[in-house]
């Protein structure tokens, strides 16, 4: 019979399943690839001298004999709140600090993983999985936006995910044809028809990472919107308009 397991670690609080120190009631940890910043809440009886800042990981085990346990979230505190029968702990994961990340930087003949590198060590994170994927003639960072937005949108045109790992390392990995894109027939001139080509294998086409229902994807939404309008023309008014509803006599 399974009998799940868990251990916790928040700053100089640590418990298990052993030993449950500070009380924990219930674990909730929120990823998505959708979302920039995983999260995690905790339910304890008591605060044990928790500060906003400190480090946060949560390891979960389902009980098998030799399995263990595999962490599940590394990050830090965001808030503290009190409640009539202890404290919620809220930790957000560590692509939280390249959210915060505001520089200015110019890059010229860098691929986009040395780009994606260069920010992530800016941000003090650990570097996972990065794959170089083009070379860039030129790519302008500015303080405006965050260093997340500025590689979120790179990869997002590259076709590249950004993600941070369980613990915590950032990823900026390119999913099938994306990465054998150069800058000539990929990001630059003739993007268009390249990164399409390159999003459609990745998409189930032949060659290249098919994603699985139920296994990569857990839920697929479709929307259809009716067009914009592109232009709206305004004329003058015409003679019967001061006239009323009323016909013209005379």
């Amino acid at each position: 019979m399974l009998r799940p397991t868990f251990s916790f670690t928040i700053g100089s609080l640590r418990g298990d399943s052993e030993s449950p120190v500070g009380g924990p009631a219930r674990f909730l940890v929120e990823r998505d690839m959708d979302l920039a910043a995983d999260a995690a809440r905790v339910w304890l009886s008591n605060r044990s001298n928790i500060a906003l800042e400190d480090a946060v990981t949560l390891a979960f085990g389902d009980g098998r004999d030799g399995a263990g346990e595999s962490t599940v979230f590394t990050g830090e505190v965001a808030e503290i709140s009190p409640m009539l029968t202890g404290v919620r702990v809220t930790a957000v994961g560590t692509m939280n600090r390249l959210l915060n990340l505001r520089v200015a930087a110019v890059y010229e003949s860098q691929t986009a993983g040395a780009i994606a590198r260069d920010l992530i060590g800016r941000a003090e994170l650990d570097v996972g999985t990065v794959d170089d994927g083009p070379s860039l003639p030129r790519f302008a960072v500015d303080a405006r936006l965050s260093a997340y937005a500025h590689l979120k949108r790179l990869a997002v045109r590259l076709g590249f995910e950004l993600y941070s790992d369980r613990e915590g390392a950032v990823m900026f990995r390119a999913l099938g044809d994306a990465a054998s894109l150069d800058a000539g027939g990929g990001l630059l001139g003739a993007a268009a028809g390249a990164v399409a080509s390159a999003a459609a294998t990745v998409l189930g086409g032949s060659g290249g990472e098919a994603y699985q229902y139920g296994q990569h994807l857990l839920r697929v939404r479709a929307e259809r919107r009716p067009a914009r309008w592109g232009t709206v023309v305004v004329g003058g008014e015409s003679p019967m308009s001061s006239e009323g509803d009323q016909p013209r006599t005379g």
